[in-house]
């Protein structure tokens, strides 16, 4: 990628245009020689590198843009649009090209935003039971490892919403106990209790043998509330790191990022020539 925008750079001097041309033919045919070797299929190595290429991050101020145009960087600046991000990208994307076909590439930084304002829904978190507390116990990895007074962080879920299953997965994946249909539901209410507006399942070893996390899972439907269970998003060990992302992804539940994100993508999409 990096031979690819320098070999884009027009070079200084009369010959300047042909020179440009010249460059950038040389870097399609090392992206097309390296996509071979790859597998890649050529049309798309073409369209990546043909079109107008534009990079936007929306942060919660400023909208930020790069794009390649001609050869040369530039950057454009605009203010957010925090009611509907969407509005920016458009905006941008409306005086960068306007009309034309663009490799468009986003991020953002709302979701993190939400995050440290503590803006997301409220989400009740189940774990094996005794596991409850893995959130805030956390990994050893810590600011100041043997400080006894050092400043604990709030814990993603409050203690009250954090809830256990009477379970046991072996690590080989062997269902060693499996919870009554009257403990889970005696589970669902305590959810409903708490008033919570999502929920997050993880389990011991449910990458292994998801059976018990999926009973979990149908029984907390019932609530009528949004369910993110381990198994389907990282179905992997370490239990923290399974936890945390399930947490954060109830989290954004009701102010979720990705939906603003598909509808930028789409408005994009449809915007007239």
């Amino acid at each position: 990628m990096r031979q690819a925008s320098e070999g884009c750079r027009a070079p200084a001097g009369p010959d300047r245009d042909a020179d440009s041309e010249s460059s950038l033919r040389n870097s399609r045919a090392l992206v097309l020689q390296s996509g071979r070797r790859s597998g890649l299929d050529r049309r798309v190595i073409l369209g990546e590198y043909t079109s107008l290429r534009v990079a936007i991050d929306t942060g919660g101020t400023f909208t930020d843009c790069v794009y390649l145009e001609g050869g040369q960087l530039r950057v454009l600046k605009l203010f957010s649009t925090p009611a509907d991000p969407a509005v920016a990208v458009l905006e941008a994307l409306r005086r960068i090209a306007p009309g034309a076909a663009v490799d468009l590439r986003h991020g953002t930084t709302l979701g993190t935003n939400a995050m440290l304002e503590r803006r997301g829904a409220r989400v009740a978190f189940v774990a094996t039971a005794g596991l409850e507390d893995t959130l805030a116990i956390g990994r050893q990895t810590r600011a100041a490892l043997y400080d006894w007074f050092a400043a604990i962080p709030d814990c993603l879920v409050p203690e009250e919403m954090r809830f256990g299953v009477t379970e046991r997965v072996s690590p080989e994946g062997a269902i060693l106990h499996r919870p009554s249909e009257a403990e889970l539901q005696a589970l669902a209410l305590a959810v409903r209790g708490c008033a919570a507006e999502a929920a997050a399942v993880s389990l011991l070893f449910s990458f292994a043998n998801a059976e018990t996390e999926k009973r979990v899972e149908a029984e907390l439907l019932r609530l009528g509330i949004p369910v993110s269970v381990s198994h389907r998003i990282l179905p992997e060990f370490r239990e923290y790191e399974r936890a945390s992302t399930r947490v954060v992804c109830c989290a954004w539940g009701r102010n979720p990022p990705a939906p603003i994100l598909d509808r930028s993508a789409s408005d994009a999409a449809r915007r007239p020539p």
